[in-house]
Formats: structure tokens, sequence, C-alpha cells
């Protein structure tokens, strides 16, 4: 959510094709076709509902792909929460002018209802991040991260009896959300807090573009002219993933037919999941 983690949390596109976040993979020498579903990191699970043949097809796979193990995230959250802290020797108010500084104060207690002196000790992206949800939250009042459509459908496969796997640790992720050169993290808070009002509009177009399947509108966000994503982080957060993730589902298919879900994002462009496994020789159709 943020110039970057507004972004890469809430990392959603897909093909062009519009209203479309379901689809079927099949050929190349598969014995049963495999799905792939894009997600919205902070959307409900009724999404699904509202998605002709999802249930069908969530229940014919015998086994689950997603990003990251979700439970073991929500278990060891304070051994994730290194990710999130500046190194012992730096404090956020070193990486800012006195005046920029107050005005993140002042955004932060705006919005968070905390000050930035509470949060000195955090990386830029980890305060972006906190800012992002906050603004996106606030008028869901019965939100709860556990009944999002990517914890649940992780649930409800465990239940189901799936093959659980996962494409990365939590680590790897937190290691790739809260990796960038501490100073480009600090100018893409500043960012935000300096267009606040622009940035809401962004993180809300999101959510609301998400819901209604509005896929189109969804991949021109990362080319936002304020907000957008640099050719570098698309590389790190979507592009060489992509390319890994791939590669594992050509042979995890081949084993077991497979449901997969990823931040929509994900699945877009030449470089998205969906041309990737196109070009390994596999059909690739909307569910329709």
């Amino acid at each position: 959510m943020k110039k970057n983690i507004l972004i890469s949390l809430g990392i959603l596109i897909s093909l062009s094709s519009s209203a479309q976040l379901l689809w079927k993979v099949s050929g190349n020498g598969l014995k049963e076709s495999s799905y792939v579903f894009g997600t919205h990191h902070l959307s409900s699970a009724e999404i699904c509902e509202k998605i002709e043949g999802f249930n069908d097809a969530f229940s014919s796979c015998e086994q689950f792909y997603n990003e990251t193990d979700m439970d073991y995230m929500y278990a060891n959250v304070m051994s994730l929460a290194k990710h999130m802290m500046l190194p012992k020797d730096s404090l956020l108010n070193t990486l800012y002018s006195e005046q920029d500084y107050r005005l993140i104060d002042d955004c932060l207690k705006a919005n968070l209802g905390v000050g930035v002196d509470m949060l000195k000790v955090m990386k830029p992206f980890a305060i972006s991040a906190q800012l992002s949800l906050a603004m996106v939250t606030k008028d869901m009042k019965d939100f709860d991260a556990k009944r999002a459509v990517d914890y649940t459908l992780e649930k409800r496969a465990r239940s189901a009896g799936k093959k659980m796997n996962s494409f990365e640790t939590a680590d790897f992720q937190m290691g790739i959300l809260m990796g960038e050169p501490l100073v480009e993290q600090a100018q893409a808070l500043l960012k935000i807090v300096k267009n606040i009002d622009r940035s809401k509009e962004v993180a809300l177009n999101m959510a609301v573009n998400y819901n209604k399947q509005d896929i189109e509108a969804l991949y021109q966000m990362f080319f936002d002219e304020e907000f957008g994503t640099t050719p570098k982080q698309l590389n790190v957060i979507l592009f060489n993933r992509n390319r890994n993730w791939a590669a594992t589902l050509k042979e995890a298919m081949k084993e077991r037919s497979t449901f997969v879900v990823v931040g929509a994002g994900h699945l877009a462009g030449e470089q998205g999941l969906l041309e990737l496994l196109r070009k390994d020789g596999f059909t690739v159709e909307a569910v329709k």
C-alpha cells in the first residue's frame, strides 16, 4: 500500500481481461486441471461467493499453494518483527530534516493516534504499512485480518485435507518488503505523508476496484504518476518471484491438481504468472 508497500501489500492486477480473478490451467500433460486465484490481501472472503465456478474449482483440487504459510505468520509475529526494526545504531529521525520529521509526526497522530517518536525504531516501510492499513480499514469497523480471503482459504484448504504448500517463508517475504535501502524507504514514507489525501484515495481505490473485480483499473495503479512502482521494485516484488513460482508450479501441477492463491498483482502482463505458465506450454483460460 503506498509508493511501494501500498502497491506491494495490496498488490493486485491480472491480465488486461476485465473482471476476472479465477483462471483454469490445463494441457501440457496435466491429468487434471489446476486453478489460479488472485486476491487482495485486505478483501473479505465473501468475494469468493461472487465468482461463478469458484467452489467447484476449489473442491476439485488435491493440493493448495499460497504465497506463505499465514498460520505460521500469525503465530510468529514477534519473531518476524525483527525485519521491521531499524539497525540498533539508527533512529528514524536521522533519516529526515527536523521539519519533515514533524510533518510525519502530525500525520501519524492524525491517522494512527500515535506520534512518530513511538515508532522511531521502526523502518519507514513498516510505518508506511501501518499508515496504509489504517487508511483502508478506517471505515471497516469489523475488519479482521483472519477473516480476509487469503487466510480464510488457507484454513478452508487445511480443513478439507488438501496437501498444503507455500512458495515462500514468512521471513523471506518480510525481507523483500523491508529490504529496500533506508533512504528510499524514508523518501517513500515522506511522499505518502505529503500527499496524504492522494495516498488515501489510492489505498481505497485498490480495495474498491478489487471488490468490483475491475482488474484493468488495478493494473493501471502500478503506473500511477505519483505512487507507481519503480522497475527495480517490480523486479524484486513481482517478476523474480513470478518466475520462481511458475517453475515450482510446472512440476507441482503434474503431481496433483493444484489450487493457487496469490496476490492478483502477480497474475499480470508478459512477466505475470499466467503468461509464464502459458509460455511453459499450459493452456490458461478464465473460468466463466
